[in-house]
């Protein structure tokens, strides 16, 4: 059970317990006399355990109807992330804690018709009625903030702590050292058997090199993070020594998804579903492709400069960031437009001329989309240049 799900239990499990020795310890312990007469706190009470009973139903299913319309506008993906968000669990875990401290202060009033009101409960559950007002205002100001602009920067965000974590760019020199060849040992091949489909989500190359012994560089990952490693697939391989395979499959951590927090090339591909379902002729909103691009071009302005993780490149990053957009918006002259700049953006912040090299060599991908759009020789020209904002007129600066 998923460590959400299970903090309201334990809050409900916490709360009944607390609601039937509380009042019991108020009543004897802290007899005073209260001001509200027993009818009172029951219809007090019950109001308070009832009302917030059906406020709870009714707000998180309005909550889970609001996030399923919101998750259509940008990616299917996105559904499980916004659903585990921790402040819907702890509203519910304090809607849950409300109701029942409630339920459990109202049968203890009056109890074995002793007249006694428990004071110190009724203030326990004022306390949790406005605890319960302020979480369900912070429920309603992050539905409110599932605006399309602020989910994109979510996701730029996950993308630039990944980038920040990185170290900087060794290689300066015209060329970035190729990867090394596979050494020519005999290599003993270590594959996934598990009993279903699950995600790369890290991977300790540190630990890998570990099993080397001088001559052989030990086990080397034939995986990266964010592959889907199916029954029987190849996950690693290792020369001259040979350790255990259960001691190799502890450098990686597989999980039933893809993460944000360890994968870059996640983040990059929602923003591309974003992206390009926002090109779709259904929805043909291609300023929100403008604003994929824009986070996009951030997370790669800073990639520029960043050793890459294992198993991946320089090339692969721009072709992931861009191909599909490219293609679903070759006719849109806002996306085309800012795609280029976005592009030559990149290029200048580069630190190695093979990957300023690499950036520039996209703008001929971009030229020969525009020329298999099918649009006449004027528009084709209007969508080569380079525009940040699409909208074709280069910003003037005057004094």
């Amino acid at each position: 059970m998923r460590a959400q799900i299970v903090l309201p239990l334990v809050v409900a499990a916490a709360i009944v317990l607390t609601s039937y020795f509380l009042p019991r310890f108020d009543a004897v312990y802290f007899e005073r006399p209260h001001a509200m007469s027993v009818a009172s706190a029951q219809a007090l009470l019950s109001a308070i355990s009832a009302g917030m009973i059906t406020l709870t139903a009714v707000v998180f299913s309005l909550a889970f109807l609001v996030l399923q319309f919101t998750v259509s506008s940008y990616s299917a993906r996105l559904a499980p992330i916004l659903f585990r968000d921790p402040i819907m669990y702890n509203a519910l875990a304090v809607f849950v804690a409300t109701f029942t401290y409630a339920l459990g202060t109202l049968a203890s009033v009056d109890i074995n018709g002793n007249g006694i009101v428990p004071q110190y409960s009724i203030a326990v559950v004022g306390a949790l009625l406005m605890l319960s007002t302020f979480m369900l205002l912070r429920l309603i100001q992050r539905l409110a903030g599932l605006e399309v602009y602020q989910v994109m920067r979510y996701l730029h965000d996950a993308g630039r702590s990944i980038i920040d974590s990185l170290p900087p760019v060794e290689t300066t020199d015209a060329t970035e050292a190729p990867a090394a060849p596979p050494p020519a040992l005999p290599a003993k091949e270590i594959a996934y058997y598990g009993n279903e489909p699950k995600y790369v989500t890290s991977i300790d190359t540190a630990m890998l090199r570990r099993f080397g012994n001088g001559t052989s560089p030990g086990v080397v990952a034939v995986c990266a993070i964010g592959d889907c490693i199916a029954y029987g697939t190849v996950i690693a391989r290792s020369y001259g020594t040979r350790p255990d395979d259960a001691k190799i499959l502890r450098a990686f951590r597989f999980a039933n998804e893809r993460s944000l927090k360890t994968d870059l090339s996640y983040s990059i591909r929602l923003l591309v579903d974003t992206a390009v379902r926002a090109l779709s002729p259904a929805v043909n909103d291609p300023t929100t492709a403008v604003q994929a691009l824009d986070e996009i071009e951030g997370l790669l302005c800073r990639l520029a400069g960043k050793s890459l993780m294992d198993g991946s490149s320089w090339n692969g990053y721009i072709h992931l960031s861009f191909d599909e957009i490219r293609l679903c918006g070759e006719a849109q002259p806002l996306v085309m437009r800012r795609m280029r700049a976005a592009i030559i953006a990149i290029a200048k912040a580069a630190v190695t001329e093979s990957r300023r090299a690499a950036a520039l060599s996209y703008i001929s991908s971009i030229d020969r989309s525009i020329a298999e759009s099918g649009l006449d020789a004027t528009d084709s020209e209007m969508m080569q240049h380079a525009d940040r904002q699409g909208i074709g007129v280069s910003a003037q600066v005057w004094g």
